[in-house]
């Protein structure tokens, strides 16, 4: 996503979709940019900042 702010609006569902707590996080693209994604765990943070792929 763009920005955080369209992040968080997405935030409900996905918590409601996944059955867990979620939260944003900004994570790099490989043009250079930023980018705003959901995550529902540091682990799967962690695991997307280093590999560019959501554990799931």
């Amino acid at each position: 996503m763009q920005s955080r702010e369209e992040a968080i609006h997405f935030l409900k569902s996905a918590e409601v979709q996944t059955g867990k707590r979620c939260f944003v996080g900004k994570a790099k693209v490989p043009t250079g940019g930023v980018k705003w994604k959901i995550f529902t765990s540091e682990e799967d943070y962690e695991s997307y900042v280093k590999f560019k792929k959501h554990k799931r």
